[in-house]
């Protein structure tokens, strides 16, 4: 996702080229290696920065009840917005409309609505009346290559992060009301997800004598080398959720298969991230909650009162392939007890935008 305004000069381009052949890159990485992964979640329920070497996307997921779409009545609403700050690359206006932006919002879509990664007829309060609409705001702080892979990373722990709060129902059918209680008064609920899903996202290049080569993660200067881009949509449980190539450089399905198997311990690597983030929240509240009540600014016996804010942070170096990556522990196993599990097999299929021609070359 190049930022038009940014250009290379023909010496830098070939030292690229030269360097990916060697099996090396600008930044000192092999070509399977990703960046550093930092995941920051806010005070604020539903906050969460993410830095990708030095990438940075912020994601805001908030939830509010609204009528439902009457063909739709006991579904709640998922929507996804993307803005490209003027700070993240010289390419990037204030108020203008941004393909990339577009682009990047019909990937969130399809990565978490289209999968169905959250179980979005959980989000039904009163079925016909009432339901919980999710919005998640994705702003690109800093654009220093594969934006795609943040935002969905940050789009991800902004959502893992929400709390919806408690609602108390009175009456029933038409004469139904909702009253939203307080943390004080109950405690609020996560959202219930599916599958994790994540990008992970590959360069790719042609040398000058017509190879083909794959750098995973790529940065912004390799992003104006490069002649095509493959993301992979992957889950906890190793599944493909989706395949985005927007055109480029054709590639041979094999090699499509070859970037899955790459992805799977990536992407396993960035879920141990997330997961090393949630906990530490997770301690760092209760830990929180404890000191309040001992300095006696909150009540002994309320479990609600526990989730007062902190902020915390979780750095990882994801993991290569042939490494050992950090398992991802707690989502899974919850999900298969509540009986959540895995994507059913009469579910809607994930969108591929993978066309290939009579040579079975990938576009």
């Amino acid at each position: 996702m190049n930022h038009s305004s940014d250009i290379i000069s023909n010496n830098e381009a070939a030292f690229v080229l030269h360097a990916l052949e060697a099996g090396t890159r600008l930044d000192g990485r092999r070509r399977r290696e990703t960046r550093q992964a930092q995941i920051m979640l806010g005070t604020v329920s539903g906050c969460a920065e993410v830095h990708l070497g030095e990438s940075k996307v912020c994601a805001t997921a908030t939830a509010e009840i609204i009528e439902p779409f009457l063909d739709r009545g006991s579904e709640g609403l998922l929507n996804f917005f993307v803005d490209f700050s003027p700070m993240a690359a010289p390419g990037f206006e204030a108020g203008r409309p941004n393909e990339a932006a577009n682009e990047m919002m019909r990937l969130l879509e399809r990565a978490f609505r289209k999968s169905q990664a959250i179980d979005i007829e959980a989000l039904c309060v009163v079925a016909g009346k009432k339901v919980w609409s999710v919005r998640c705001d994705v702003v690109v702080l800093d654009h220093r290559g594969n934006i795609t892979d943040a935002a969905i990373l940050a789009s991800l722990a902004a959502l893992r992060h929400l709390d919806l709060p408690s609602v108390s129902v009175h009456g029933i059918g038409e004469d139904a009301t909702v009253q939203v209680l307080s943390r004080e008064q109950a405690e609020p609920q996560p959202l219930i997800f599916h599958h994790l899903p994540l990008s992970v996202s590959f360069g790719l290049f042609q040398s000058a004598e017509g190879m083909l080569h794959r750098a995973v993660d790529p940065t912004d200067r390799e992003e104006l080398v490069m002649l095509g881009v493959l993301s992979i949509i992957i889950n906890q449980y190793d599944e493909v959720c989706g395949v985005h190539k927007p055109g480029g450089l054709p590639i041979e399905a094999t090699d499509v298969l070859e970037c899955a198997r790459e992805a799977v311990e990536i992407a396993r690597g960035l879920l141990g991230t997330l997961q090393a983030a949630i906990d530490d929240a997770e301690k760092a509240r209760k830990d929180e909650a404890e000191h309040l009540r001992r300095t006696g600014r909150l009540p002994k016996n309320n479990p609600a009162s526990e989730a007062a804010p902190f902020s915390v942070a979780a750095t990882l170096i994801t993991a290569t392939p042939g490494e050992k990556p950090l398992e991802p522990s707690g989502p899974a196993s919850a999900l298969e007890a509540a009986g959540a599990g895995r994507v059913s097999e009469d579910s809607e299929a994930p969108e591929i935008d993978i066309y290939l021609d009579k040579k079975r070359k990938v576009y």
